[in-house]
């Protein structure tokens, strides 16, 4: 880092009155200068680790507001089940794809360059619609309330497993779920689009997410179909 000529301080011994006045002028140049540089560095490092935060908060939240199946009856087959449950998981993908999209935009905005806008928007469009599928899975499990505040743990705990809450990396005590939580294949697959590297981690990362997108929604038909059977011999029991 460098700074113009006339910002620099003359030596200690050579100090004129004309210089003493100017000190502060100069000392206040100088602070001007170091924070916006620091704020330029931690808003372009910061980044990847904004846009994966957003999607996955978005999908929370927008789970916490409308009904993941629907009211319409789900049929028998699981195909119909599947159709249900699709209907309902675009709001989802959706939310998640708008929110990561939106917290790069005012990450470009804040001064985030990454290496080809083109690839980090279509990995951002990608983790939203993971995001979304996922945690509509704990919702259909739990409940709109229940489901949304396992949801939210689920984010929580994520958040300290891939490092993301502590400046210092993963704390030692969530460091044995590191390899299992979705964000961290997230912060690999965003971290490397956002240098231009497409190694095999790259791709490692979004095969992982795109299983456990595959995973979850599958988990969720059986979920609910397993809901809607024991909700009908509960009828048949009281009846």
């Amino acid at each position: 880092m460098s700074f113009p000529a006339q910002t620099l301080l003359p030596p200690y011994g050579s100090l004129t009155a004309t210089d003493l006045g100017s000190l502060p002028d100069r000392t206040e140049h100088l602070h001007r200068t170091t924070v916006s540089v620091a704020y330029a560095d931690s808003t372009t490092g910061s980044g990847p680790l904004l846009v994966i935060i957003a999607a996955f908060l978005a999908t929370v939240v927008v789970w916490m507001l409308i009904d993941p199946t629907g009211s319409a009856p789900s049929g028998n087959g699981l195909r119909n089940t599947a159709a249900l449950l699709l209907r309902r998981t675009w709001a989802g993908i959706a939310a998640g794809i708008v929110a990561a999209v939106s917290a790069g935009v005012y990450g470009w905005h804040a001064g985030w360059s990454p290496e080809n806008w083109l690839a980090m928007v279509s990995v951002l469009a990608f983790l939203g619609a993971v995001t979304g599928i996922v945690s509509q899975l704990f919702v259909i499990a739990f409940g709109s309330v229940a489901g949304s505040i396992t949801s939210f743990g689920f984010f929580m705990f994520q958040l300290f497993a891939f490092g993301g809450a502590c400046y210092s990396g993963t704390p030692r005590v969530f460091r044995p779920f590191e390899s299992v939580a979705p964000m961290t294949y997230a912060r690999h697959a965003v971290v490397r689009c956002d240098s231009g590297r497409y190694d095999r981690m790259f791709w490692i990362s979004l095969l992982v997410l795109a299983m456990t997108a595959t995973l979850a929604f599958a988990a969720a038909i059986l979920v609910h179909r397993l809901r809607r059977h024991t909700a009908v011999l509960r009828s048949y029991a009281e009846v």
